[in-house]
């Protein structure tokens, strides 16, 4: 995952990975989260 963030900040891309592992968390510089289709939450990560 790491090498996925690393390739977009190079090219200036936005790099979106949909999961429910929190795992991937970690990596993130924004959580949306979504209930039935529908963004209920944005907030930066930590």
């Amino acid at each position: 995952m790491v090498w996925l963030n690393t390739l977009a900040q190079a090219q200036g891309k936005t790099l979106v990975v949909v999961s429910h592992d929190e795992r991937i968390f970690s990596f993130a510089d924004r959580l949306v989260h979504m209930e039935d289709g529908q963004i209920v939450k944005v907030e930066r990560a930590k």
